[in-house]
């Protein structure tokens, strides 16, 4: 992971991962659901903001706040698809 502050915020926040690393999967699974189905992508947004207002000074807040949707809709692709490999 890679942090590039402005001041006292973050500019950028990078993560970089091995191309087989179950993490990358479960990003590039979720981030691909986000891009084909507006519903998901529709609440992540509304998740996304609440969570920020609620968080505004605790990076590790705001992220555990998303993460259980990130979970399920990465779970209910896994379920409808099989885990099928992603590249």
């Amino acid at each position: 992971m890679y942090v590039l502050p402005e001041g006292d915020r973050r500019l950028a926040h990078v993560h970089l991962m091995k191309l087989a690393h179950p993490k990358r999967r479960e990003l590039v699974l979720f981030r691909e659901q986000l891009r084909l189905r507006p519903e998901p992508a529709a609440e992540y947004l509304r998740r996304t903001r609440l969570a920020a207002r609620a968080n505004p000074e605790d990076r590790e807040a705001y992220t555990a706040a998303r993460s259980s949707f990130v979970g399920r809709v990465v779970r209910r692709d896994d379920e409808r698809a099989g885990q099928r490999p992603i590249g």
